[in-house]
């Protein structure tokens, strides 16, 4: 039998070495082939949508005194005019006698309340819901019951395991206040949280706890993170006096592909909603095309008295804005190349009062010192006031 000698041992693994390097550099090929070519049928098949709701927005009549060179101040009404839209207000508003509200992610939420193994606070089962001739509130948290308001701080920040998970207590509780007091205000008798797969307020969650979490399938973690936020409420609403049914439930890909390709997020903009009031799922069926709906806590003031944390309104909305857009200029969006001064992404602020407009604006002055100025130069920042 011959023997194969040491220089032929180092070709033939050279040869695999050469082989394996061609299969990925094809596979990185092929999936930027694929991620192009998705991102240009996306864009064929939204961006006219696009530039008629842009030209509505541009075309807008702007409140002086208030406008600047960071953003434009218009009224829905002379909004709902220009898109031609007849009472634009009533189709983006919910009613004044919805008792039913849902958090969702800032991309994933439910076009008509559809979920997939919706439970109580005890994990029983209810089936799967769909209830879309139930008007809801949908609050717009990066990762709804994972979200990255509780989920840890980084681990640059030196922090060891007990300080990251007193400080996460101390924020959920802070949030858990807020959804309460919000929910008696409005008289809300329903309240779900959401959770979904591949969710990245959980992938960085198990990263910030990784002792803890290293093992735990994610799926199950950002059930897990729904729940305990659920309970949350329920414990604080309890506290008020305000009976409060909560539930938690799954979004699944067949939902979730209802308003986006699974492998790609699609928004050409951002809604901030100060306004709880607004459905930035109303709004994408309007404009055509998607957005991201992020939640200004404006409406939200009622935090924990007893904490060692309190909520920035108006750090929390930029940085969740920020968030948003990374999503839509990153690998999983758009890629920076499409967005530009003349192709802007846009980001819509919903207002209903004074306090809201001094807010929206610092929100957006906010943004500008937390944005690299080649992205801030590539927004259209839009402040709409439902009434001051």
């Amino acid at each position: 039998m011959s023997q194969i000698s040491n220089n032929e041992l180092d070709n033939n693994n050279n040869l695999k070495l050469i082989s394996n390097q061609k299969t990925l550099t094809t596979t990185v090929r092929n999936k930027n082939f694929s991620t192009k070519y998705l991102r240009t049928q996306e864009w064929k098949k939204y961006r006219l949508e696009y530039f008629v709701f842009r030209h509505g927005l541009e075309n807008s009549s702007t409140l002086s005194t208030q406008t600047s060179d960071q953003f434009k101040l218009i009224r829905l009404s002379d909004l709902s005019k220009k898109l031609k839209i007849q009472k634009l207000k009533e189709a983006i508003l919910v009613p004044e006698n919805t008792y039913i509200a849902e958090i969702a992610c800032i991309d994933e939420a439910t076009q008509n309340g559809e979920f997939i193994n919706e439970t109580d606070l005890n994990n029983n089962p209810l089936g799967s819901i769909s209830d879309p001739q139930f008007s809801r509130y949908i609050l717009d948290i990066a990762g709804s019951g994972a979200v990255t308001y509780i989920c840890g701080e980084n681990s640059n920040n030196q922090l060891d395991l007990e300080e990251i998970l007193d400080l996460e207590e101390y924020k959920l509780n802070d949030l858990a206040s807020r959804f309460a007091h919000w929910a008696k205000s409005k008289n809300i008798k329903k309240l779900t949280v959401t959770y979904h797969c591949g969710c990245g307020a959980v992938a960085l969650r198990k990263i910030n706890l990784s002792q803890i979490l290293k093992t735990q399938p994610n799926i199950e973690i950002a059930q897990n993170c729904a729940m305990r936020l659920a309970k949350k409420i329920e414990n604080f609403s309890s506290q008020i006096n305000h009976n409060l049914h909560l539930t938690v439930a799954y979004i699944g890909d067949d939902q979730i592909c209802k308003l986006r390709p699974i492998q790609m997020h699609n928004a050409l903009g951002t809604i901030v909603c100060l306004d709880s009031r607004v459905v930035g799922k109303a709004v994408d069926k309007i404009s055509g095309f998607n957005f991201f709906d992020v939640l200004a806590y404006s409406d939200f003031e009622e935090g924990a008295i007893e904490s060692k944390y309190k909520l920035d309104i108006v750090d929390n909305a930029a940085r969740n804005l920020k968030l948003s857009m990374q999503i839509a200029m990153g690998d999983h969006g758009w890629g920076e190349e499409i967005f530009s001064y003349h192709n802007p992404y846009l980001i819509l602020l919903f207002i209903k009062n004074n306090k809201q407009l001094e807010e929206a604006k610092l929100i957006i002055h906010k943004l500008e010192e937390i944005v690299e100025f080649k992205i801030f130069e590539k927004l259209n920042c839009y402040i709409i006031q439902n009434q001051i």
